[in-house]
């Protein structure tokens, strides 16, 4: 199960370079950036390198203190590689950025992020086994009962 911030992590990195198994390096501060912001901010942070030139410009007040250490960040993209998701190499601790490439499967969640609808999915297809996935699926299984029951037999 990912959480909020690799979920994160991983869109922003995947909407930078869209395209599968292509290395591309990310600074830490980068990387924290799209932690602390939303979905749709994470659009903004296209390839056209603007919002990359204000994060490291440490006058931006619009950014704030990134909330997210190296070692975070370290933990963050070591549990999206054992998923699976990325690939990840470090770069020197000097450097504080990290070399990573988003696998097929990475993509596949990373295209879903973009909509409420595929968040969703995205959060049922990792809870469908417990109780909560169990409701939902009781739910959406009575409600198309009822309509398929009143369409038969309506007149």
């Amino acid at each position: 199960m990912l959480t909020k911030a690799e979920k994160r992590i991983l869109h922003g990195v995947y909407l930078r370079r869209p395209r599968i198994d292509e290395w591309y390096v990310y600074r830490s501060l980068e990387l924290a950036w799209l932690i602390d912001h939303d979905y749709a901010s994470a659009k903004e942070w296209g390839s056209d390198g603007k919002i990359t030139e204000r994060i490291l410009d440490p006058n931006a007040d619009m950014f704030g203190p990134a909330s997210a250490t190296h070692q975070e960040l370290t933990a963050i993209l070591t549990h999206l590689r054992g998923a699976g998701l990325i690939e990840w190499h470090e770069q020197p601790v000097v450097s504080l950025s990290h070399e990573v490439r988003v696998t097929y499967e990475g993509a596949q969640i990373a295209r879903k992020l973009r909509t409420w609808q595929g968040q969703f999915g995205v959060w049922y297809s990792e809870h469908k086994d417990g109780v909560i996935g169990l409701l939902i699926t009781a739910a959406v299984s009575a409600v198309t009962s009822l309509i398929v029951a009143y369409l038969t037999h309506r007149k």
